[in-house]
């Protein structure tokens, strides 16, 4: 059976992960970790195996009780429930502030404000839940366990 040598990238990645690049050399692989997303992914797997590494320790009891509660039925469809209704109950409110808003007998440009400060906040917790959404296989913290 012959070794499996790692590739270029491999080998840049692990540097790179271990801060051994030179300024140019982390600039340049940075740049193509930007645009090439086997990199990123090569990137995320090895901090992740450094975390895990970093905070391998045998399981406690009650390691396996917070296992239980997490993956039980109950908490899996409790913690599904809840984001969708944050997330539908955030739209519902923005939709009862602008009804209020149009409804309201204050001056335009006092309902014009609290319109963009109620629409900034819905877009701004949208954003950051679909943000979290698209890159929550790349979050290296996720298998980390205490």
């Amino acid at each position: 059976m012959s070794p499996v040598h790692p590739s270029r990238d491999e080998l840049l990645a692990m540097a790179y992960v271990d801060d051994q690049l030179d300024h140019d050399a982390r600039r340049e692989f940075e740049l193509r970790l930007s645009k090439e997303e086997h990199l990123a992914a090569e990137v995320v797997a090895l901090r992740r195996l450094d975390l895990i590494a970093r905070t391998a320790a045998p399981p406690e009891p009650i390691d396996f009780a917070w296992k239980r509660v997490d993956e039980s039925p109950s908490q899996v469809g409790a913690v599904g429930a809840g984001w969708i209704a944050t997330c539908l109950g955030s739209l519902g409110l923005a939709g009862i502030a602008i009804q209020l808003i149009l409804q309201a007998q204050i001056p335009l440009w006092e309902r014009a404000s609290i319109a963009l400060f109620v629409g900034g906040l819905t877009l701004l917790f949208l954003s950051v839940a679909w943000r979290r959404w698209k890159v929550r296989n790349m979050d290296p913290y996720t298998s980390v366990k205490r």
